[in-house]
């Protein structure tokens, strides 16, 4: 399994550190077999477009902002130029479902899926 962390912060912020050193903070996105995404805070500001491209499904841990407002960069920037949806994957009992987002699957815990 290859993981790509893209950001694990909970909000994004630039930092100039003693040294002469950058530090760029992103929201939560980790691209997994340059496949999945686990959660979606950074999506398109960490990938070039033909990375996303290869992107087939989301996987939504819980909906606070830093895990989900990449979603609508993503629908918008493969709006089309992706010949499959991508889906979006989450817990049942979520707030998910108030995104009303096409494709949106949702698991219960314990659940097992093959994708």
């Amino acid at each position: 399994m290859i993981i790509k962390i893209l950001g694990c912060h909970g909000s994004e912020l630039t930092v100039d550190e003693p040294g002469g050193r950058r530090l760029e903070c992103r929201t939560c996105g980790f691209l997994i077999n340059d496949m999945c995404m686990m959660d979606a805070g950074t999506v398109s500001a960490g990938l070039q477009e033909a990375d996303l491209e290869k992107i087939k499904n989301v996987i939504i841990s819980h909906v606070h902002f830093d895990h989900i407002k990449g979603l609508s960069l993503l629908a918008d920037n493969m709006a089309g130029r992706t010949r499959s949806p991508i889906d979006v994957w989450g817990l049942i009992g979520s707030e998910l479902k108030r995104l009303n987002l096409p494709n949106l699957h949702f698991l219960e815990e314990g659940q097992v899926v093959t994708v």
